[in-house]
């Protein structure tokens, strides 16, 4: 991440540094005066920090150029830009120019992480939709496993006329498997004395 980002985050403070220089420059602002300004435009803490002492050697007379290789991390084409700008008398333009530069390279730079992020994204949606696919039609195709039906025990078979039987003639019983039995003597008493009484 740190490697990716990195020089790209620096790239767009040194294009802001540079923009801030040049336009206090030439609109007639001193040095000191607009590195004291253009120090606060700059986000990266350790640049900020670093610019203190580069300021402190353009007060005690050195170049601008050779108090930012010195004291700061800014990259070498930035520098080499500021000191020929120096030497020619055209510092703010240099500055401008600069920083015109590392605008365009860090448009460049988002271009390509961009153009690089479109058939990632396309992949993974592609990915994301198989899935979806897979997860509905996949369980139409699969076997379904048999069902089991649960009937309940059929009662051995009894004939109409033994049926019909045992009920107009409550001292005949059937036994379980259906054949009709000799009524017991018990029940024949029974049957006797019902008799009588009608009578």
């Amino acid at each position: 991440r740190v490697k990716v980002f990195g020089p790209l985050l620096l790239k767009v403070d040194t294009a802001r540094l540079m923009r801030t220089l040049g336009s206090m420059l030439k609109n007639g602002v001193s040095l000191l005066a607009a590195l004291g300004i253009a120090r606060q435009v700059v986000s990266n803490r350790e640049l900020s920090a670093q610019l203190e002492p580069a300021i402190e050697a353009v007060k005690g007379g050195d170049s601008l150029s050779h108090a930012l290789t010195a004291h700061t991390g800014f990259p070498k084409l930035a520098i080499q830009i500021t000191m020929v700008g120096e030497e020619s008398g055209t510092l703010d333009d240099m500055l401008l120019r600069a920083a015109e530069t590392y605008d365009g390279e860090v448009k460049s730079a988002i271009d390509k992480m961009l153009s690089a992020l479109v058939p990632i994204l396309t992949i993974v949606m592609a990915l994301l939709v198989a899935g979806i696919m897979m997860s509905i039609l996949l369980p139409r195709h699969l076997p379904r496993p048999a069902a089991q039906s649960v009937h309940p025990p059929r009662a051995a078979p009894v004939s109409d006329r033994a049926a019909d039987r045992t009920t107009r003639d409550p001292g005949w019983f059937l036994a379980p498997s259906g054949i009709r039995s000799q009524p017991s003597p018990r029940n024949a008493i029974r049957r006797a004395a019902g008799r009588c009484t009608r009578s």
